[in-house]
């Protein structure tokens, strides 16, 4: 059975997260899965701090989205692994839009 379609106890994330049950998005979307969701064609990500978790357990789904929004903070050392993992994907930073002076920036992504 493929491990990325199972129930994960959530990593302890910088939101606060804690010991709760996470389930990887590609296991909501997985064709032969409980739910066989609809792959979406846009996402928007903020899970406070949880961000770069979150998108690890979505490759197969970010495979097929055309536009991605994630919500970035330059204090979290996890957030700086995401535009790899992305470009990784065939998503490319398009526009960065800031909160103000804090550090977190909500970042778009797109295909060329």
């Amino acid at each position: 059975m493929d491990d990325s379609r199972l129930p994960l106890a959530a990593p302890e994330c910088p939101g606060g997260l804690g010991d709760r049950l996470a389930f990887p998005l590609d296991y909501w979307t997985d064709p032969y899965g409980p739910t066989h969701l609809p792959l979406p064609d846009y996402i928007k990500l903020d899970t406070d701090g949880c961000e770069a978790e979150v998108l690890k357990g979505a490759t197969r789904t970010l495979k097929h989205v055309k536009k991605l929004m994630v919500e970035h903070d330059s204090e979290v050392e996890s957030h700086k692994l995401i535009p790899g993992l992305l470009e990784g994907l065939g998503l490319y930073e398009e526009a960065v839009y800031p909160h103000g002076t804090s550090s977190v920036s909500n970042v778009l992504y797109g295909r060329r």
